[in-house]
């Protein structure tokens, strides 16, 4: 079993950030939920996509 680097709860399906390689809980996954260093440096950027749905 594994631990969320940022808060150490032990997590039995772990994700692992794309970004910083770090392992996490579904509550700190995101990149900006758990202060993710390369978030900080800009080094990560959204993607928008455009709504399909929308009539414009």
């Amino acid at each position: 079993m594994a631990k969320c680097d940022f808060c150490g709860k032990e997590v039995y399906l772990p994700y692992k950030c794309k970004y910083c390689g770090g392992t996490f809980c579904v509550e700190h996954h995101l990149p900006e939920n758990h202060n993710c260093p390369r978030l900080k440096r800009g080094e990560w950027t959204p993607v928008y996509l455009p709504n399909r749905y929308s009539t414009e």
